[in-house]
C-alpha cells in the first residue's frame, strides 16, 4: 500500500480507494475517513518498532529471536523511523541507481547463472 500511495501522491493514475490505506475507518455515519498520519506510520515501519518494544517487555526470548538481524545489526525500534527516512531519502536522491555488481537478481541465484 506503500508504493501505491508513492504512486498516486506522485501523480500517477492508478486506480485506487482510501480505504484500502492503513488508517482508514469508517464514521457514525459509515463514510470512509483516512488517517494519514496513520498511514505514515506504517510506510516509516513505527508499527514495527512499536512491536519491537511490545515484544522486549513482554518476551525476551521472543524479542531476540524474531528480531536476531537487527540485534546483530546494532538495530533498535528507536531506529527504525530514521533508517526508512534514510532509505527514503536515497531513494529519492537517486531512484535510478545502479545494482552493486555483488547484487544478484530476483532469478539469479549464482555466479554460474550470470552471463
Amino acid at each position: 500500500f506503500g508504493a501505491l500511495k508513492g504512486a498516486a501522491d506522485g501523480g500517477l493514475n492508478v486506480p485506487h480507494n482510501v480505504k484500502r490505506f492503513p488508517g482508514s475507518f469508517r464514521d457514525d455515519d459509515g463514510e470512509v475517513s483516512y488517517d494519514p498520519a496513520k498511514h505514515r506510520e506504517y510506510i516509516f515501519g513505527v508499527h514495527v518498532a512499536n512491536y519491537m518494544r511490545l515484544l522486549q517487555e513482554d518476551d525476551e526470548e521472543a524479542y531476540n529471536k524474531q528480531f536476531s538481524g537487527y540485534i546483530n545489526a546494532g538495530i533498535g525500534a528507536d531506529d527504525i523511523e530514521g533508517i526508512y527516512e534514510a532509505a527514503h531519502a536515497a531513494i529519492r536522491e537517486d531512484p535510478n541507481r545502479a545494482r552493486d555488481t555483488k547484487e544478484l537478481g530476483y532469478f539469479k541465484t549464482t555466479d554460474k547463472n550470470r552471463d
